[in-house]
């Protein structure tokens, strides 16, 4: 079965799994809202990989397991179900990562160029990473790894031969755990025909120099700052309830994307995806709201000269409910202020068959929270 469309796998680090994450509830729940935040506006379905059953068996006798994570799990399938996430999501078991047969995997996916761009983010590691030796063996060493670029400390047991330099082996270490699991993730991506979205800094810091922008890698870069604090839950409800109006808006998106993305070569995915918000969906925006202001400051002055506010609000308040064309008698008929009601839900209506106007909706969510 081919999920190629409207479908987005989930990588490492929000696919629900806990796979280098954590299985901490406030984790569990950070990598759902973070998953909607860059797929809501695009995608319908997201494939999650959650809590596998091997997984659940193999730590079933942990304490750790069956005091945190099973109980974790449990929240946030939950949690899914409150906010009307769960039908946005399909489970299906990803590609293993193997750092044992980690070069064949490579080829496999199609990245054997990342051997050759291994060297120099090993070696950025090595030099930007803060490494603690915790134990130091016959051959080998325990450490512990921290990067701005990771979510999380990395713990780990690594060989280190005599003369090496012991950062640069630790580095490598980690970048080969985290490189298995970015494999992992391109394989399966390959397997359904579904493109990937990847939110752990060092798999996108290194996804992003071995491919080239393309529509779906846009989508899942494009940045909506000004929608942070809306609920998930309420941003797909609002998705549901303005059904026609997203898909309104994502189709203009959609072409937008196709059009930038045709047009300006090689550049970064992510600055692509900036420059649509700097020059389509910003100014869209503003134009939106200036648009819907003029006509208000024209109506609320016209009618304090007229009838007064009050009676402006109740005229407006009977023209919502009649048709927006109205018959010239009836029209010529109206007070004054008459006028600039129609024209006010003139505008209004024009607003709303704007390609940003589901945006826009959601942008005043935001800022009454």
């Amino acid at each position: 079965m081919s999920y190629d469309g409207l479908y987005v796998l989930a990588g490492r680090g929000m696919d629900l799994s806990g796979e280098l994450d954590c299985n901490a509830w406030e984790c569990q729940k950070k990598q759902v809202d973070v998953l909607f935040s860059r797929t809501w506006h695009y995608f319908n379905k997201i494939v999650v990989t959650g809590l596998t059953p091997e997984k659940f068996q193999e730590n079933l006798r942990d304490q750790y397991f069956r005091k945190v994570a099973l109980e974790s799990q449990l929240r946030l399938l939950l949690y899914l179900r409150k906010i009307g996430a769960e039908k946005h999501l399909m489970f299906r078991q990803k590609a293993p990562a193997c750092q044992l047969h980690f070069e064949d995997h490579l080829q496999e996916a199609g990245l054997d160029h990342l051997k050759d761009a291994a060297t120099q983010i090993v070696g950025e590691l090595a030099r930007t990473g803060k490494c603690r030796i915790s134990k130091a063996c016959e051959g080998h060493i325990h450490y512990s790894y921290d990067h701005s670029i990771l979510e999380h400390t990395q713990w780990g047991v690594v060989r280190v031969e005599p003369g090496a330099d012991p950062a640069r082996c630790i580095a490598e270490d980690v970048f080969k755990l985290f490189s298995a699991h970015m494999v992992a993730d391109v394989r399966t991506s390959k397997i359904i025909g579904a493109p990937l979205s990847l939110v752990v800094g060092l798999h996108r810091e290194t996804f992003h120099r071995l491919t080239d922008a393309d529509e779906h890698s846009v989508a899942l870069e494009l940045a909506l700052p000004f929608l942070e604090g809306v609920p998930v839950g309420d941003i797909l409800k609002i998705r549901d309830d303005e059904y026609l109006s997203f898909e309104k808006f994502r189709s203009a998106l959609r072409s937008a994307i196709k059009e930038k993305v045709a047009a300006v070569g090689d550049r970064s995915s992510v600055d692509i995806a900036d420059e649509i918000a700097d020059d389509m969906i910003l100014p869209a925006l503003n134009e939106i709201a200036l648009k819907l202001n003029k006509a208000q400051q024209l109506l609320t002055r016209k009618s304090a000269l007229s009838v007064g506010v009050g009676v402006a609000t109740t005229l407006i308040g009977a023209l919502g409910g009649m048709p927006l064309l109205l018959p010239a008698g009836i029209a010529s008929i109206l007070l004054p202020s008459g006028a600039h009601a129609i024209k006010y839900l003139e505008e209004k209506r024009d607003v709303e068959l704007s390609d940003m106007y589901f945006l826009w909706k959601l942008q005043g969510r935001a800022d009454v929270r």
